[in-house]
Formats: structure tokens, sequence, C-alpha cells
């Protein structure tokens, strides 16, 4: 099913995109939170000096702040200025507590683009009740997801996974094709961290480890294979873009489908058709590496783009016939039309000879000890 899929060319020296974990204070409590350490506030010289151990070794679009709950740290708008001072898009992550209006128009004029909005079942949050169902926290997601969008910045949402329960998949996806606010799906695979003996290592030398056997636990083997023959039996989706893992190269461990999703002026159902890469995709990112120094990440939100790309791509090896078909169909009629991205991430995990598999060039990666490390992985250092 990969055949067909773009994978994504950068190296370890100019990876586009990174995060910055700035804080471990939290204001929620969610299950199975890879972040086990005890709460603190990184400085904020500290954390310019990560950002700048970023800069000089990768490439950067977009950065994005993670924590905890990145809005409880007291400096964040000097954090958000000093990157886009070095001309990089910010991302936020967010459990969206603290997004009253107010604060999203400042965020707004900061320059951040894009916040993902962590809102699932399971979570202990003042503004759900105990227990809450997926009905309330579908309606909350997108109460505040609208609420982002309103503010000028585009809005995702993120959750995880567990293999006993990928419906929640489909029902996230149908969700967001449902939802105009929404641009950005990210779905983590579920693992089980608890398990992992402390590591050692880096990015770029790789990683040791071994699994505590003796901790029992509901873990269910779970990849991205799963994930791709889930997505085609309920969508016939197939994989837009990938990176491998370190260790085998057909092994997608970052998944990505580009869906273009058009909803009429009428109110009636959105009409949907999902975008196969071709060679457009690899000339693009090519030009854009060549012109700018750097590989792009964060695509921001333009329906002139999207319709662009429909029209574009299937002469260079996309799916021309497909592609004329939805912009015949939606031409016929006034809308608006958006490109969805949903990305799955499948964490590292320890194979049976104590080495460590993870995202090939991972995109996803913190500074833990000025070594660069997967973010999922950080607190098992």
């Amino acid at each position: 099913m990969l055949k067909n899929a773009l994978k994504l060319p950068w190296k370890q020296h100019n990876v586009p995109h990174c995060l910055i974990d700035i804080i471990r204070g939290c204001n929620v409590v969610c299950e199975n939170c890879y972040n086990t350490d005890t709460t603190h506030i990184k400085p904020l010289q500290k954390v310019k000096d990560e950002i700048d151990f970023m800069v000089k070794h990768r490439k950067l679009h977009s950065l994005a702040i993670i924590g905890g709950e990145p809005l409880l740290h007291p400096k964040l708008d000097e954090i958000i200025e000093y990157v886009t001072s070095k001309n990089i898009i910010v991302e936020l992550f967010s459990n969206g507590l603290l997004l009253s209006e107010e604060r999203l128009k400042t965020l707004h004029k900061l320059g951040v683009k894009l916040i993902f909005i962590h809102i699932e079942e399971g979570q202990i949050r003042k503004d759900l009740s105990i227990n809450a169902d997926e009905k309330e926290v579908k309606a909350l997601r997108y109460k505040i997801a609208r609420r982002v969008d309103d503010a000028g910045i585009e809005s995702a949402i993120i959750f995880t996974s567990y293999k006993h329960n990928m419906n929640a998949i489909k029902v996230a996806v149908e969700e967001a094709i449902a939802e105009k606010s929404i641009t950005y799906i990210i779905v983590t695979l579920f693992r089980d961290y608890t398990r992992f003996n402390p590591l050692k290592g880096d990015m770029e030398n790789g990683f040791e480890g071994s699994l505590n056997f003796t901790k029992k636990t509901d873990e269910v083997p779970y990849s991205n294979f799963d994930v791709m023959k889930y997505m085609f039996e309920q969508f016939a989706f197939k994989p837009f873009a990938y990176l491998s893992s370190n260790r085998k190269k057909d092994d997608p461990r970052w998944l990505s489908y580009v869906l273009a999703t058009f909803y009429p002026a009428d109110g009636t159902e959105p009409m949907i058709h999902p975008v196969k890469s071709g060679y457009l995709e690899k000339i693009y990112l090519f030009a854009h590496y060549v012109i700018k120094g750097k590989y792009p990440f964060f695509q921001e939100k333009d329906e002139k783009k999207a319709y662009a790309l429909l029209k574009i791509n299937g002469f260079f090896g996309g799916d021309l016939k497909g592609n004329r078909a939805f912009l015949k169909k939606i031409s016929k009629q006034k809308g608006e039309l958006k490109l969805l991205r949903v990305l799955f991430q499948a964490p590292a995990q320890i194979d049976e000879d104590g080495t460590l598999s993870y995202c090939d060039t991972c995109p996803d990666a913190v500074i833990i000890d000025g070594k660069i490390v997967p973010a999922c992985v950080g607190d098992q250092m």
C-alpha cells in the first residue's frame, strides 16, 4: 500500500521540524501520558538555547511548542517571539483549557499558525464531566476548534489510538471532515512506556535499551500496518506520504493521508476525495529546498492552492481521472474547499535485540541533555 506514497526526503541535517518542551506542569490528567517527569518550568534562557541548538542542527521550517501545558509557562509569549524572529513557523500543543478568546487574539498577533488541541476520553479536566462519553468529548473539541479558527489560527486535534478501539480513528476522521475549522489530525498509536528501562544514545548514533518484563501490561502490538489496513477497509484511503523506521525502510513509522474536502454552501454533506501523491510533490519539495534552503513542513490553509494541487497533481502521477471527476462535481456549486491532513505516529519500540526502532529522521524530536531524541522516549533517557 506504500507503493505510490511519497517517502519524505530529508536527512538528519535538514529535518524541517522539531519540538521544544518548555514545561512539565499541566492542568489536565491524561491516561498513559508519555510525559512522566516531575513538574518543571524550563527557564527562558534554556529554552532559547535549545531553539538555537535545533536551528544549528536542523533546517527548520516549523517548530512546535509542547509540555505539559505550554500556556502555563510565564514566558510563553517571549518564546514565541524568539522563534518567529528566526523566520520559523510556530505551532502549539494545548489541552485548550486556557484558550480564551483574548488569549487566542494575543497568540495570533504573536504569529502562532496552528494549535493542536488534545481532548480525549479518560482525561480529568474541569470542562468535562467525569467519565465523559464520546459525544461530550466531540462537542468540546468542536467548541474549542471553532474558537481557535475564529481567531485566525488553524486548529487540529490530537489523540491516542488503541488497537482494541480503532473505531476512534473513524470517528475522528469523520469529525474532522464534518468540521470545517479542523485542518490537521495527529493520531498517536498507544505504547506502554512504563515498561521501558532507561535508554542510552541519540538519533545520530542510535539507542540501546530493554523492556521490563516484570511489569504487567495490557498493551496490544499496534503499528501503522494496522492503520493502513483499517483506513483502506473503512474509507478506501491510501497513504499520501510516510517516514520509514531507522531499522526497516518498509516500516512506516510516520504516515500521512491528504483528503480534499468540499463544503457546499447549501449545508449538504461534505464531499471527499483522497489525494494521491505523484511527481509534483517531489518537484515541489526539491524546488522549495533549492530556493529557500529548507524543506516545507507546515502547510498553511489556502483554498486557491488546494484547487491548484488538484488540477496539476494528476498530470504528474497523481489521480488524474479522480481529481478531474471531483473538480467537475464541486464546480457545479458554491462552497469551500480545504485539504485535511491526517497523520499517524507509531511511537518508538524496543526490538528483541534491545535496540530502538523509531521514525528515521524523526521530526517530532526534542533535546535531552544536549542530544536530539524522539519526544516519545525523552523521559526514558
